[in-house]
């Protein structure tokens, strides 16, 4: 049974399945069950279709394979791999790009050619991908990826030698997240984090080798290991990211002289064996800390990974959030994964779920950020409860004019109480007012919470209203931006139009001065 956010996913891709396209849907959302949905529904409805299913790691193939018969047991299902000593093709069939990429044409056609991991389709025509793609002319190409980003910045579908025609489907992280089908990310600063200012810029990211002296200091490896074992002391599975074989060794080494034995490595050199060796004892909680560099990011499982340090740096959005999608499948006795940063990454792009298609297509920055006093966690600057420890963060006081006159009131205070009310519903319109700018009429449905009085019954409206003024100059438009934040929206619309194209998110309660004509919006809870 596919998940309503999965469904949503296959229609988008179904309904496109004549142009070469791409989805995006995070890692542990469970793309593979939707690429056997998509095979199902295709040779049932169209029998004699032939699906070709390419990934570029034996475990991913071995998971497509099994969801594949999951779904559907009877499925015409081959698997070619020269790893897995198997050469079986059928009407679906499942297969390493490394063991068919230039035998595509002695295949036989295929209609479809399902890509998991798409972003490792590499720029212009050359590689292994292309030599495939050349071979199946007539084959449509479908994408899947966490992370539809060229490395360069844009996206997959973008730019003269992109291979896809459209993004037709962005399930958002922090969405499933907040659903629970996911694992939450606490992400925290390194207390002490490389220097990077030397360190050139090459093809869109940090010069390796010299990002690799920035980090292969003796002072940060002590001082990041400490850090590592102190905040991670109750976490089982850590995985730990760096820049170089000889980094990854002084990095284990440290560990090791810090009485932590259950320590491996795994580089581009280390023999296939043992590799498999070291990764079935991390996932089976054998082995506490894996140390690596450039092999783990993609196409890895292990869902009890709980911690992750990254010493190393990367300016590329997609790598970013692969890594750190390593920590985000839920998993027994995992409440969330805690993410060590000694780069900057986190100031460099944001939290994992604000890092979204339509912010890398227009370059926007990332949201800001806040450190909670309390836990240390770094947290959206427009989070005013701090989701781990539940710090409440103080606003600062909102500079008022005077209206008092010369003579103390006789009103009864009762007559403008502070109310709390259960948001019903949001609505969002256009406001006019000659000689000003637009603002946006934010109109709250409300209802009043059981403990509320008769007196405030009696006086509750149905409705509150608010204007935002996202076109306004100065204090206005500081209000609007802090606004938008409060409601995951980064950056703040520039006009009332682009505003009422957005998804904000929606309090569930409202506090209010009921004053007259119009009430004053004390505070919000999300």
């Amino acid at each position: 049974m596919l998940r309503d956010y999965q469904h949503q996913a296959l229609d988008a891709i179904w309904e496109n399945l004549d142009r070469h396209v791409v989805a995006s849907l995070p890692t542990g959302s469970g793309k593979s069950h939707i690429i056997a949905e998509l095979c199902r529904k295709a040779l049932q409805e169209f029998p004699g279709t032939r699906i070709l299913v390419v990934a570029h790691v034996k475990e991913l193939l071995e998971q497509n394979a099994e969801k594949i018969r999951l779904h559907w047991p009877e499925a015409p299902i081959g698997l070619y791999c020269a790893g897995l000593d198997a050469r079986d093709v059928n009407d679906i069939t499942v297969a390493s790009i490394q063991s068919i990429y230039d035998i595509g044409d002695k295949l036989g056609a295929f209609d479809v050619i399902i890509v998991d991991e798409a972003h490792r389709i590499p720029h212009g025509d050359s590689g292994m991908y292309h030599t495939l793609f050349r071979s199946q002319p007539a084959a449509k190409i479908l994408g899947l990826t966490a992370t539809p980003y060229r490395l360069g910045g844009g996206l997959l579908h973008q730019g003269d030698d992109a291979l896809f025609d459209d993004l037709v489907c962005e399930v958002k992280t922090g969405d499933l997240i907040e659903r629970g089908y996911l694992s939450r990310i606490r992400s925290r600063r390194g207390s002490k984090e490389a220097d990077l200012d030397g360190v050139h810029t090459r093809a869109g990211d940090f010069v390796a080798d010299e990002m690799a002296a920035a980090f292969d200091q003796s002072a940060l490896t002590e001082a990041a290991v400490e850090d590592v074992m102190r905040h991670a002391s109750g976490r089982t599975s850590i995985m730990v990211f760096c820049c170089s074989v000889a980094h990854c060794h002084n990095i284990a080494a440290q560990f090791r002289q810090r009485g932590e034995e259950s320590v491996r490595v795994i580089t581009g050199e280390t023999p296939a064996l043992e590799r498999a060796t070291t990764i079935a004892e991390f996932k089976a909680r054998r082995c506490r800390v894996l140390v690596n560099c450039d092999v783990l990011t993609t196409g890895f499982d292990a869902p009890n990974t709980d911690c992750i340090a990254l010493l190393r740096a990367t300016k590329s959005p997609g790598l970013y959030v692969q890594i750190i999608g390593r920590g985000l499948r839920k998993a027994d006795g995992k409440d969330d994964c805690l993410l060590l940063d000694y780069g900057g990454n986190i100031e460099r792009h944001g939290p994992i779920d604000s890092v979204t298609a339509e912010r890398v297509e227009k370059g926007l920055e990332p949201p800001p950020t806040k450190t909670c006093p309390d836990c240390g966690d770094v947290i959206p600057a427009a989070v005013m409860k701090c989701p781990s420890c539940g710090f409440i963060f103080t606003p600062a006081p909102t500079p008022r004019v005077p209206t008092h006159g010369a003579t103390a009131s006789t009103a009864d205070p009762l007559v403008v109480p502070v109310l709390h009310l259960g948001v019903l519903g949001v609505r969002y319109k256009r406001h006019s007012k000659a000689g000003k700018p637009d603002s946006m009429r934010v109109i709250y449905e409300v209802g009043l919470v059981a403990s509320a009085s008769p007196l405030q019954r009696a006086l509750s409206r149905n409705t509150v209203c608010e204007w935002v003024c996202f076109e306004h100059p100065g204090y206005a438009r500081a209000r609007a931006v802090e606004w938008a934040a409060k409601r995951g929206v980064y950056p703040c619309p520039k006009t009332v139009s682009d505003a009422l194209e957005c998804h904000f998110n929606e309090p569930s309660f409202i506090t209010i001065r009921d004053s007259k004509p119009f009430p004053e919006i004390l505070n919000y809870e999300f």
